[in-house]
Parts: structure tokens; sequence; C-alpha cells
């Protein structure tokens, strides 16, 4: 009797570039492979940062360099490949995806992924494009095969603002991979940790108005009164400017640090006294996560989103209001003083490992 074929998932998260969602993207496909799945990644774009990362043995299939662009290119794989199932990152591709695939008239099964509470994304000057991309998700999201959350706070808050009766599946993200303990080992390159005088605060995402890194540099203004610390900054984004101001005139000095984005920013994690995540709104903070695995304490801002629900309300990382940086600044300081059990800390990690996650997208098959 002959072997039936692998079933083949192809993951479709834009470009693989330097985001939560992009990290998301190659653990997906390294945990699905170690599953003995086949794996393809179809991305818009050859050139994003973490795209030499790809696991070895996935395929991979390029568009032509965006979103638009890629249309037809994708059209065509879907036609010629037609993988069992295809999973979506983004809600752009996923918009395009189910148009495609329904076009494209094959059988594979289709489940979007949403990552984040949109109600809360900041369309500021652009409101009109928000109720687009709204109107338009809450009349396709029910036209695909599975529509999963990567937290219960993002599955509530879609479910309520596209008001899908579809239901909706709820699956974290493959963030504790063997890779995050191996790479934390490296050393790290910054005189932060080569000549430590102080505790270091972390905090690590894109440079925009989602992360509100402004209320940590005010927050951090409010620390350094009280006692010595380094706060490093890692990532791009559109807020560098912005950003680079409000330091300047708050006088943060040589006490903050901004290198932009880091390659592998594990031991970056693992060395520090504690991560700090300001965000607005978040889907499910992959660093948050990361943080925990390695054992490294958390403050983040209880906002909408997965934050409070990694941190088990509370129970492994204190939660502060948003937009409130005398209350971070408290958290913080009380954080530095108490004493961490980090194998509870690491243990919560693990409940977001790869083969929990890979299984669960493998349901979906059927």
């Amino acid at each position: 009797m002959s072997t039936p074929p692998k079933k083949r998932i192809c993951i479709f998260p834009d470009r693989i570039d330097d985001g939560g969602i992009d990290r998301y993207a190659l653990n997906l496909a390294e945990s699905l492979l170690q599953q003995g799945v086949e794996v393809d990644l179809f991305v818009t774009s050859g050139t994003g940062k973490l795209l030499p990362q790809r696991p070895e043995d996935s395929r991979l299939f390029v568009g032509g360099g965006s979103t638009r662009k890629s249309i037809v290119p994708f059209y065509h794989y879907l036609k010629n490949e037609k993988p069992d199932l295809l999973i979506s990152a983004n809600l752009y591709i996923d918009i395009v995806s189910i148009v495609v695939k329904a076009f494209a008239n094959v059988p594979t099964k289709h489940a979007v992924t949403l990552h984040t509470a949109f109600s809360q994304e900041d369309y500021r000057g652009k409101e009109n494009l928000k109720k687009i991309y709204t109107h338009t998700c809450t009349w396709l999201y029910p036209r695909a095969d599975h529509i999963v959350a990567v937290s219960n706070a993002v599955a509530k808050d879609s479910q309520e603002y596209f008001k899908l009766k579809k239901p909706i599946k709820v699956i974290y993200n493959p963030v504790v991979t063997p890779a995050l303990y191996n790479k934390s080992s490296a050393e790290v390159a910054h005189p932060f940790y080569a000549n430590k005088s102080a505790p270091i605060l972390l905090a690590i995402g894109r440079l925009s108005a989602q992360k509100d890194f402004s209320t940590l540099l005010k927050a951090f203004a409010e620390l350094r009164k009280t006692q010595p610390v380094k706060l490093l900054l890692l990532g791009e984004g559109e807020e560098r400017p912005l950003l680079e101001t409000l330091a300047k005139d708050l006088n943060l000095g040589d006490d903050l640090s901004m290198p932009g984005f880091v390659d592998n920013p594990y031991p970056y994690i693992k060395n520090a006294d504690l991560l700090v995540s300001s965000s607005a709104w978040e889907g499910l903070p992959t660093v948050m996560i990361e943080a925990l695995a390695l054992g490294t304490p958390v403050v983040a801002t209880d906002c909408p989103g997965g934050s409070g629900e990694i941190l088990g309300g509370g129970e492994y990382g204190k939660l502060v209001e948003m937009r409130n940086p005398t209350a971070l600044a408290e958290s913080i300081l009380e954080t530095l003083y108490t004493s961490v059990d980090k194998n509870k800390l690491q243990a919560r990690g693990q409940t977001f490992s790869m083969e929990a996650s890979a299984k669960n997208y493998l349901r979906l098959l059927g």
C-alpha cells in the first residue's frame, strides 16, 4: 500500500521583516515541519530582514514586491500548488487571500488569523480607510473556512467589532522554541551590558503609536529621579524622530539607548533586569512571552488585547493603567526591588510552545 502524500500548508504573512507577525510566521513554519507537514511560505517581497532565518525545509514563493503586485503570482501559486491549508497572517493579506482563493476555485481550506484588537488600531487622519477595512472584513471574514485569533481578548474584540457570527478559534502563537534558548546564550554587543552600572530596562517593538513608547520615556524620566537606571529600546519605525525629540526634552542623555533593529534580541531579553511593555493595544505580544520563557520579569500596560492574558491578570507580572507614566514608573521600581520566581515565569512561557500551536493548526485540516 502506498504512503499517502504529506499535507501541505501555506503561510502567507505579507513579508518576513522584523515584526511580531513575521516571527510568528517563521516559528509556525518550523513547528509545522516538526509535525511532519510540508510548509510553503508565500511572501510579497524577498527583502525582509528575517527572511534568511526561514526553515531550510520550507519552500519559498515570492510575489511581486508589494501586496498589490503579488495578487497574480499568488493566484498562480494557488492554482498550481493547491495547498491543503492556507494561513494568512495580516488584515490586508486576509482580504487578498479570501478574494484570490475564490477566483482560483481551489479546494484549499483557508484560515485567517487575527493578531490585534482592530477596534483600537490608530487610523488618525485615515478614519474613512478604517471604515472601509471594517466593512470589508465584516463581509469577507465569514467566507473563510476558519477564523483564528491569537488570544481570547482579540477574539472578543473581533467578534464584537466585525459583528461576526462565525465562531472564532483561539490558537496561541508558537513563541517558545529551542532556537529562543539557543540564541539567548549569545553575547550582548551593547555597552549597557558590558559595563553594567545600573539596572537595565528593555523595551522591544516597532516605534509606532501602538507601542506608546512616549509614555515609557516619561516614566523613565520619573524613575531616574529616584535611582540610577538604563533604558534600552530596540526597534525602528515612524515615531523615531518624535521619540528622539522627547528624549532630548526630558534630558535622558546616555541613560537611554535606541540602537534600532537587532537580529537576535534574545540575549538582550535574558540579561535585562526587566522587560517593559507600554502599548496602547496589542494582540498577543510575542516579546512578553519570550521574556517569561527566559525568566525575565515583565511590567506591562493593561491594554486591549492579550497582554493581561499572558500575565494571568497580574499573576506573572504587573499590569498598569495605560498612558500613565507615574503608575508605570512606580510599578517598574517595585518590580526591580521584588524577588521574582524565575521558574514560575518560565513555566508560564511554556504555555505558548511550538508543539501546542502546531497541533491546534493541524486540527483545522479536519
